[in-house]
Formats: C-alpha cells, sequence, structure tokens
C-alpha cells in the first residue's frame, strides 16, 4: 500500500522556500526541493517538478481553482515526482489539481483539498501515489449551495488514462469518479490500487455515451463505503467493464459490481 512514507516529499532533502506562485513557461525546467507557498502552473513541454511541497494561497473568490494547473496548451510531457500537495489555506474552492494534458504523477501525496485530481484529457497516468483526507464543506457553491461531495480522482474526460499502484481514502463521495462532465472517457485503466471510502469507491457515472475500453482489475477495497458492500458501481450499458481480481482487502473475497443507474 503506497503511504506517507514513500509517497510526497519524504523529509529526505532540505527544502528551499518559495514565497508565492510559480508559472513554468520554459520547456525542460526542473524543480527540485522547493517549498512553494503559492500556486504552481506549467505552461512548457516536459516541465518536471520533484521532491517539492506545493501549499497554494488565497483560494479564488469565484469558481474553483488547484494548487496545480497543467492545462496550458504545450503543457505535455510533465512528471510530477515525490511531490507533496496540501493547502495552506484550505477552501471549499480548494482542489488539488487540475490536469488535461498527457503526463505522469508519481508517488505523490495529496490532500486536505475538496477534490484531488481533476482529470480531462488524454494520456494522463497517476502512479503509486497516496490521495486522502478530502474535506467536506456543509455549502459548496459548485454543489448550488448543498454539501461539497470531495472525490479523489475525477476522470472528467480523456483516453489512456492510467490510475496504478495508488491509494485513495477519505474522499465522501468517491475515491474515483468517471463522469464524462468534459468529454468521452474510454481506454481507462485501474489497476493494482488501494482503495477506501465514498459513497461507492468506484463510481462509473452514466451520462453521454457508453465507454469503452475500461479495465479495473486486481485492487483492494476497504469497508468504509457509505452504502455498504459499494466497491464499484457502474450501469453496464453505459461502462461495459473488463473486470477480474478485484477483492476486499479484509478477507480477500471477490467484490461484487454493483448496478447503477
Amino acid at each position: 500500500m503506497t503511504t506517507p512514507r514513500n509517497s510526497g516529499n519524504t523529509g529526505y532533502v532540505r527544502l528551499t522556500q518559495n514565497l508565492g506562485s510559480i508559472t513554468i513557461t520554459e520547456p525542460d525546467t526542473v524543480l527540485d526541493g522547493l517549498d512553494i507557498h503559492g500556486y504552481v502552473s506549467i505552461k512548457a513541454p516536459n516541465v518536471t517538478i520533484k521532491r517539492c511541497i506545493i501549499r497554494g494561497g488565497a483560494p479564488a473568490t469565484q469558481g474553483q481553482n488547484a494548487l496545480l494547473n497543467i492545462t496550458a496548451a504545450n503543457a505535455g510531457g510533465y512528471l510530477v515526482e515525490d511531490v507533496t500537495l496540501v493547502p495552506d489555506y484550505p477552501d471549499v474552492r480548494q482542489n488539488g489539481v487540475y490536469v488535461n494534458k498527457p503526463g505522469r504523477f508519481r508517488r505523490i501525496d495529496l490532500s486536505g483539498t475538496v477534490d484531488g485530481i481533476v482529470a480531462y484529457g488524454n494520456g494522463i497516468e497517476v502512479l503509486d501515489s497516496y490521495l486522502h483526507d478530502f474535506v467536506t464543506y456543509p455549502s459548496d457553491p459548485a454543489q448550488g449551495g448543498k454539501p461539497s461531495h470531495s472525490d479523489g480522482i475525477q476522470v472528467q474526460a480523456g483516453q489512456g488514462v492510467v490510475i496504478r499502484g495508488t491509494t485513495i481514502v477519505g474522499a465522501n463521495n468517491a475515491a474515483v469518479m468517471v463522469t464524462q462532465d468534459a468529454g468521452t472517457v474510454s481506454n481507462l485503466t485501474i489497476e493494482g490500487n488501494y482503495f477506501d471510502g465514498g459513497g461507492c469507491s468506484v463510481n462509473f457515472g452514466s451520462q453521454g455515451p457508453p465507454k469503452t475500453g475500461l479495465i479495473v482489475r486486481n485492487n483492494r477495497f476497504g469497508r468504509s463505503q457509505r452504502v455498504a458492500g459499494c466497491a464499484i458501481i457502474r450501469n453496464p450499458i453505459a461502462s461495459p467493464l473488463s473486470e477480474s481480481g478485484n477483492i476486499w482487502d479484509d478477507n480477500g473475497t471477490p467484490v461484487q459490481i454493483s448496478r447503477g443507474a
């Protein structure tokens, strides 16, 4: 299981404090060993961020924002590795990562936001990471004033998204929520992870056209879902799965797939 001991900035590197946000515009930039009290935006290709802490700043007064933003047109090819993301100013408008360009997150530790990673592009990989302790607020403008519902990872669109070797716990809506809010989802692989919590831990929404190429295999599940026994929920017509090896962590028995509307 991915834990704080082997994800994020584990404390073995002396950090240099950076006060203020960073916008990266030079290709092949490497940020290493920074404690960033501000937001980070990648606006260049092949950027590496490693062994850093990203804390954000004052939250948005309208809309939503994220500690790390990777949505510029030429921001693909990034590597975010051994990075901790935790907000200095937790707020109902504060999320972890917005990303719609191809690249890789490896061994990140993300906590304290409403949503963790909001993914809506192709070729995004989340590997060997620890996403946990998300925050629910009683009134959320993004939910029309209703309580916020946090997701560890939201897949809103994209082809070839991979979630592998990652622990996601402490999200009240879902560990992984596949919505198609921003476009179609296909060739999504969810493999070798540990998930717990949420109403159901992995939730395939039914809106939009039927998804294709969904692989969910060899994942382990805790038992703290609000809907008892709901590890994975999907509508088989909207979300046909290639599913195998998904088990309850406490006794190794296979999980049953719940049917959604």
